[in-house]
C-alpha cells in the first residue's frame, strides 16, 4: 500500500468514526469510536480517549516509526467511564534507522493514598475524596476545591499512571494490546442520580517485543483500599510480559447499554 493510500485510508476511518460518535453520543448519552488502521511506511500518530476530570481517566498514545502496523481500536465513554480495546502488531522495516514505537498511557483520577504534611500519617480516603474531587453536583463545584487540592499538607503517594512502550529494532516485530475499563464519577446520592458509575480500574493488558526495548511504568494506589503498586522496568532483548490487574474500589449501580449485550 502506497504511503498517499494509508493517509487517506487513516483520514476516511476517521472521519467516518467521527460521525459515528456523533450518532451514538445523541442517541445514546455517550461516546463510541471504533476503527481498524492498515499501515505501511512512515508511520505518526498520535491519540487520546478521554479525560480523567470527565470520563475518569485519560489514554495517551503515540506510534512513531517505520514498518507496517496493523491496529484495532474500540471506545466507549461517557461521564465517569471509559472502556478502550486497543491492539496493534508491528514490524519495523529493516532499512530504518529508527525502530518503530508504541507508546500507552493511562491516567486514573480515583485519588490516590495520601499523607498530609509532616507527621507522614495516612490520610483515611473521606478527607482525600472530600479535598480533591471535583463536585458534580453543585454547579460550578465546591468554592473551596481549588484552595483544598493546593495545600501544600497534602502529599499523594502515586500518580495513578499506567504506562508501556515497546520498540521494535529493525527487521523486528512488536505488540501491543491493552484492554481497560476505568470509572469514578459522583456517587448516586450525591449527584441525585439512578445510577452510580462506582469507582475501579481493570486492565488485561501484552506487550512485548522480539528483539528491541520495552519499558512499563506503574504508579497506582489506592485511598479507599489503602493498596499500593509499583514498578518501573526496561528491557533491551526479547520480552513479552502479559499482565491482569484489578482495583476495586466501589463497584457501580444499575445497567448501561453496553451491558446487556
Amino acid at each position: 500500500m502506497s504511503k498517499n493510500n494509508v493517509r487517506m485510508t487513516v483520514v476516511i476511518f476517521l472521519l467516518t468514526a467521527f460521525l459515528l460518535m456523533g450518532i451514538a453520543s445523541s442517541a445514546n448519552g455517550n461516546l463510541g469510536h471504533s476503527v481498524d488502521y492498515n499501515m505501511d511506511g512512515r508511520v505518526e500518530l498520535q491519540k487520546q480517549a478521554g479525560h480523567e476530570y470527565e470520563t475518569g481517566a485519560r489514554m495517551r498514545q503515540v506510534i512513531s516509526g517505520q514498518g507496517e502496523v496493523e491496529k484495532q481500536s474500540n471506545i466507549v465513554m461517557e461521564e465517569g467511564y471509559l472502556q478502550v480495546e486497543d491492539n496493534q502488531d508491528w514490524f519495523t522495516a529493516d532499512d530504518n534507522l529508527r525502530n518503530l514505537t508504541v507508546t500507552t498511557s493511562i491516567k486514573l483520577f480515583t485519588p490516590a493514598k495520601y499523607v498530609y504534611g509532616s507527621e507522614e500519617a495516612v490520610v483515611w480516603w473521606e478527607d482525600v475524596y472530600e479535598a480533591f474531587s471535583p463536585v458534580y453536583y453543585e454547579g460550578d463545584g465546591d468554592p473551596d476545591f481549588s484552595a483544598k487540592r493546593s495545600s501544600s499538607q497534602w502529599d499523594a503517594l502515586t500518580s495513578q499512571i499506567w504506562a508501556v512502550q515497546s520498540s521494535a529494532n529493525p527487521g523486528e516485530s512488536g505488540q501491543l494490546k491493552t484492554d481497560f475499563v476505568a470509572s469514578y464519577g459522583p456517587e448516586a446520592a450525591d449527584a441525585g442520580a439512578d445510577t452510580f458509575v462506582g469507582d475501579y480500574f481493570e486492565i488485561d493488558q501484552v506487550a512485548g517485543t522480539s528483539d528491541g526495548t520495552l519499558r512499563r511504568y506503574i504508579d497506582i494506589s489506592s485511598a479507599r483500599r489503602h493498596a499500593y503498586l509499583f514498578e518501573d522496568m526496561r528491557i533491551n532483548g526479547a520480552a513479552k510480559v502479559s499482565e491482569v490487574f484489578s482495583l476495586i474500589n466501589i463497584t457501580g449501580t444499575g445497567l448501561n447499554w453496553y451491558d446487556l449485550f
